[in-house]
């Protein structure tokens, strides 16, 4: 934590796990077992002197819980409550995160049953959290259906608001990347590609912050999903399929990409996009000038119109200038996404 401190980092804590003296051993319900959590919640923060909680993690699955009580929305917004109350009694600054759900669950049932992020809200899990978490992991596809409707982020936003007296309420993706084992069709260059779209349509869409999973690729078979999620390979031992040998945790493209993004958008805020039909996206940040990120799913021309140079940057990093004639050029926008820097006045779908 103190490492973090120093880089600038602010952790996002997760209060997670059990107690052999409470519950039996399980994921907190009982009354006692709710108010000794929360009091642990309170005292992490309190020893790394940090002020962010994330509660439980993906509650709605059986994976991380094992609660007497179930995986209902109710059964988490008691957990939820007693850690807000724990917390905000130790510091009314801190802020806490939930319900850190695998994937949104914003969704009613043909039988009028409530999925997870509805039955939340409507019994007032807003009112114990500062901002709401999940994990909405989607692949191989891209993160577009992020700003579609229904369950998707642009539909939970909705469904805040609604109930929040038409206020948005932070967003988080706490969790949210693309593996790339040899079963799910994600190659790394696509899971690079997916990182930057991301992090131009999370913001479109209300999202606050995005944590990455993960950086490390948790093993090295490549056809184990959960071994493959990292932007850094593991180190490799020589063998006869493949004789070199690889010391240190390697980069994939998507950890070059994720340091362009932190230095193209950091720091800048969302401020629209450019209007354009999909497949072509072209989403803009402010902050010391603009800067758009552009990209089409399925390869599209675009007309760029400038009033000067215009400087183009690839996931690489790498820079090149288009000269306007005419006051515009074109842009052959594809999956992989371009940062586009300069007086750009306009991007729209190619004319002939």
């Amino acid at each position: 934590m103190a490492g973090a401190r120093e880089l600038g980092i602010t952790p996002l804590i997760i209060a997670n796990g059990a107690n052999s003296l409470y519950d039996n051993g399980r994921t907190p319900s009982s009354p006692e077992g709710i108010a000794a959590f929360g009091k642990f919640a309170a005292a992490v923060l309190e020893h790394y002197d940090e002020s962010n909680v994330e509660v439980l993690n993906e509650y709605n699955a059986g994976t991380f819980n094992n609660s007497a009580c179930g995986k209902s929305a109710a059964c988490y917004l008691e957990v939820l409550k007693g850690v807000h109350q724990a917390v905000k009694a130790a510091d009314p600054g801190a802020s806490v995160v939930g319900p850190a759900t695998i994937g949104i669950g914003n969704c009613v049932q043909a039988d009028g049953t409530k999925c997870f992020a509805p039955d939340l809200i409507d019994r007032g899990g807003l009112k114990a959290m500062d901002a709401y978490s999940v994990h909405p992991y989607h692949f191989p596809g891209g993160p577009e259906w992020l700003g579609g409707s229904g369950d998707s982020i642009a539909g939970l936003r909705q469904r805040i608001r609604a109930a929040n007296g038409g206020k948005d309420k932070p967003i988080i993706l706490s969790e949210m990347g693309w593996p790339t084992d040899t079963g799910h069709g994600t190659t790394e260059r696509q899971q690079a590609d997916n990182l930057i779209r991301l992090y131009a349509t999370g913001p479109a869409n209300g999202v606050t912050r995005i944590y990455w999973y993960d950086l490390v690729d948790d093993g090295s078979d490549p056809a184990e999903k959960e071994h493959n999620f990292g932007m850094l390979r593991q180190p490799v031992t020589a063998s006869a399929e493949n004789p070199v040998s690889v010391t240190a945790n390697a980069p994939k493209p998507a950890a070059v990409a994720q340091f362009v993004v932190a230095r193209l958008l950091g720091g800048r805020t969302y401020a629209g996009d450019d209007g354009l039909a999909a497949p072509a996206h072209s989403v803009r940040f402010t902050g010391g000038g603009t800067t758009r990120v552009v990209w089409a799913t399925t390869a599209r021309d675009l007309t760029v119109s400038a009033t000067g140079p215009v400087t183009l940057v690839d996931s690489w990093g790498r820079r090149s200038v288009r000269q306007p004639t005419d006051g515009r050029f074109t842009l052959a926008a594809g999956p992989s996404p371009v940062f586009v820097e300069g007086p750009v006045t306009e991007v729209a779908a190619a004319t002939p």
